[in-house]
């Protein structure tokens, strides 16, 4: 005879494995001998017991049926480490588990259209290399994602797209991505290190879409950057107002270009659109407004004294004679692109971004002359010989028609100096004795060569251009 207790458990046992047979989407059959006993147990059960137990049975089936359906109470290990973390919802978890071709995904993140940040963290197995996440996109747009762990160069974030074509690869830019509403996305967290305990953070949200103003920032250990993408209602020189500690990249996405530039003046174009990226330039937390404004224009002239003023103005210069021109500061031409040793021609607009309370613009006094004294300028020209009196000066001008690495060659022993300038420039070689040196030289940009004596009256030297292509 079996006990009240004994029934209990073999239905118990029987709505379980029927549950799990519709989980696994598997046909199970119960054990021939426990439905025979559990007949026997039925049939041979006192008259008056018999509705009670029928809803006790109910009510274990329901109970089991409500764990397995929840995942409540997982057997450790038993699901291949699956966590659920934040953005993992109910749905996708029953998705997960009944779709074959997507076995590895263990969650689903939702990409808010208000802008919200979502993050979590994983924790890899040991013989675990990567997790997937389906992504969820709730509105057309640019999204950023960032990946970090413990082993910054193991690291990886990658986005792949399910296709009629298959599965795509979707292309992520400076953590920046194109995702669409209708779009079905797996997002895959990687990390190739060896250690064996393995945490990567994620985060990921909607980049701000703006327009020129002022802006609230709040920049610290758990939001080390903030991304924005800015369009301006007219093309000119905007301003970007930062704040302590705060870096800033900005991204041309019509030249796919970072914009450079040694001040806070960047040339914008209406028709574009621009990347920006805040950073932080140390481990401190950075606070507070940061602005991108339009620049205030004021136009100076040569051998006068200026106060500089309040920030977002910037000058305009048009020299009256051709020459070089010098600064506290530095130049930069109608593109904004600083310009260093060239000669700034008569009637051109240039404009600059001055140091200090107190500047003058000063006409150059630095000119090439000629070492035979006549006063005018020697210039180079590429694949020629040049024999140098040494007792006469030595000074050449160099203008390379063409951005490439330039090779500096003399016969004699001689030390051979080569500037933008005034500004020193790096190569590769020697420079003293039998000059053997090569340096890339950007076109238009004027170069001065000089050549000290050493133990050679005459010394024989000459420029070519190098056959290597700079990419």
């Amino acid at each position: 005879m079996i006990t009240k207790f004994e029934r209990k458990v073999i239905a118990g046992l029987t709505a379980f494995l029927m549950c799990l047979s519709m989980v696994l989407a598997v046909p199970v059959s119960v054990n021939a001998e426990a439905e025979q006993t559990q007949d026997e147990a039925v049939s041979g059960a006192k008259q008056e017991e018999t509705v009670s137990d029928v809803q006790m049975q109910d009510e274990t089936v329901n109970d089991a049926q409500q764990d397995v359906t929840t995942g409540e109470e997982v057997e450790e290990g038993a699901a291949g480490d699956i966590q659920k973390l934040p953005g993992m919802s109910a749905e996708s978890t029953d998705a997960m588990l009944n779709t074959t071709s997507q076995e590895d995904v263990i969650g689903s993140i939702t990409l808010k259209k208000d802008g919200t940040e979502e993050s979590g963290s994983i924790m890899l197995q040991e013989d675990q290399t990567s997790v997937r996440y389906q992504l969820n996109v709730e509105e057309d747009g640019q999204y950023y994602i960032t990946a970090t762990g413990d082993n910054y160069w193991s690291t990886y974030a990658s986005i792949t797209e399910e296709t009629e074509d298959g599965t795509q690869d979707v292309e992520i830019i400076n953590s920046r991505v194109e995702l669409r509403k209708a779009g079905t996305y797996y997002l895959e967290l990687s990390d190739y290190s060896s250690e064996s305990q393995k945490i990567i953070k994620w985060k990921a949200g909607k980049v701000k879409d703006i327009t020129p103003g002022e802006f609230d920032i709040e920049l610290n250990e758990e939001k080390p950057e903030a991304y924005y993408r800015l369009t301006v209602d007219e093309s000119g020189v905007y301003y970007v107002r930062s704040v302590k500690g705060m870096s800033v990249k900005i991204r041309d996405t019509q030249t796919g270009n970072e914009i450079l530039s040694s001040s806070s003046f960047y040339k914008l174009k209406k028709e574009n659109v621009y990347e920006i990226t805040l950073g932080r330039y140390s481990w401190e937390n950075a606070s507070g407004k940061w602005g991108i404004l339009k620049g205030i224009e004021k136009e100076v002239e040569c051998d006068k004294v200026y106060i500089n003023e309040t920030d977002g103005v910037y000058y305009k210069f048009v020299p009256k004679t051709t020459g070089y021109y010098s600064v506290e500061g530095g130049f930069y031409d109608e593109e904004w692109n600083q310009i260093y040793s060239e000669e700034m021609l008569a009637g051109n607009a240039y404009y600059l971004a001055p140091y200090g309370r107190y500047w003058c613009i000063k006409q150059s006094e630095y000119t090439p002359i000629d070492p035979g004294g006549s006063g005018g300028k020697v210039q180079v020209k590429v694949g020629e010989t040049y024999t140098h009196d040494m007792r006469k000066g030595g000074f050449y001008e160099f203008i390379p028609e063409e951005t490439a690495s330039y090779h500096f060659r003399s016969n004699e022993n001689v030390k051979l100096e080569v500037k933008e300038r005034i500004f020193e420039i790096n190569g590769i070689g020697t420079l003293e004795g039998k000059v053997d040196y090569s340096v890339v030289m950007r076109a238009g940009s004027v170069y001065w060569i000089h050549l000290y004596e050493m133990d050679a009256a005459t010394v024989t030297w000459t420029i070519e251009k190098t056959k290597q292509k700079l990419r």
